[in-house]
């Protein structure tokens, strides 16, 4: 079994060879240097209905995702900084295994949902306070789900056109 001190060389070396950031054709040494694109959104479809339902796109859920900014850097930062977490290793420790991380992006980044249905059946809608994902709303994602919207406003991954054909917002 790998001890902790393994697992966290290993995720430091995982960082030094591929960088942080995602690719945007930029040096890796660039990392936390360029400036962040401008405000843009993108729809974004889970995986797992995907894979439930190949060929009935209506049972999809839709997400529409703002782009990771500076702003959502800075309120991760001082959450970090409330919980007395200072040093690199903290910061990759926090984003990669706390909820808090998730919900802190899923709160800003998130700005709509469509066809988000419930385990009873019913449409569950997003009603954004203040430009933010409520916290009602929060607390009826599941875990999976959220580390799910995280890693895809992290990633920016858009979807591809046939995954987009079918689909409106």
């Amino acid at each position: 079994m790998a001890t902790k001190r393994s697992m966290k060389a290993e995720v430091n070396k995982t960082l030094e060879e591929k960088g942080n950031v995602k690719d945007v054709s930029i040096p890796k040494e660039l990392a936390g240097l360029v400036m962040y694109g401008e405000e843009e959104f993108r729809f974004w479809v889970p995986e797992g209905f995907k894979k439930a339902y190949p060929k009935d796109k209506t049972k999809w859920p839709v997400f529409k995702i703002r782009n990771y900014n500076a702003g959502d850097e800075a309120a991760i930062m001082q959450a970090m900084l409330e919980n007395n977490m200072t040093g690199k290793d903290d910061a990759i420790k926090f984003f990669m295994t706390d909820p808090r991380a998730s919900r802190i992006l899923v709160r800003r980044c998130l700005k709509g949902v469509k066809n988000l249905i419930d385990m009873n059946g019913k449409e569950v809608l997003l009603v954004l306070v203040n430009d933010e994902v409520p916290e009602d709303f929060l607390s009826r994602i599941p875990f999976k789900l959220l580390n799910e919207v995280q890693q895809n406003i992290m990633s920016g991954t858009m979807p591809s056109e046939e995954e987009t054909t079918g689909l409106e917002f």
